[in-house]
């Protein structure tokens, strides 16, 4: 199932090391299970704000303690889905978001810092 390689491929990127993979990993897994939602608008809306994503998830990744629950806190969301349990699945999903938002937000990281597009001057 396209879940499972999504979360395997997550752990070996953290195990790799590479913050780059790590990123494109963890995005992956957030836009398969805004797909599988089957709503077009959160679809749209993480599109829509990919560039600030990526960088939150960066800082996120680059966190002590992001990076040891974040696949764990995954694979209970994806098992959650699988098992059709909705509330689970929420409550999974609320504690992630807001976990990944409280580790941001008491690290800051300097935008210099975090990997993201080469942004053209004008």
């Amino acid at each position: 199932p396209r879940g499972t390689d999504l979360i395997r491929r997550g752990r070996e990127a953290v195990s790799g090391g590479d913050l780059r993979k790590m990123v494109q990993a963890d995005m992956a897994f957030h836009l398969f299970i805004y797909e599988a939602s089957g709503n077009p608008l959160l679809l749209d809306a993480a599109v829509r704000q990919w560039h600030h994503t990526q960088r939150a998830m960066s800082a996120y990744l680059r966190q002590p303690g992001g990076l040891r629950s974040v696949w764990s806190e995954h694979q209970k969301i994806l098992d959650a889905i699988v098992q059709r349990d909705a509330r689970a699945a929420e409550r999974l999903s609320r504690q992630h978001a807001d976990r990944a938002l409280r580790l941001i937000l008491s690290h800051p990281i300097p935008t210099a810092e975090v990997p993201g597009p080469t942004r053209r001057r004008a």
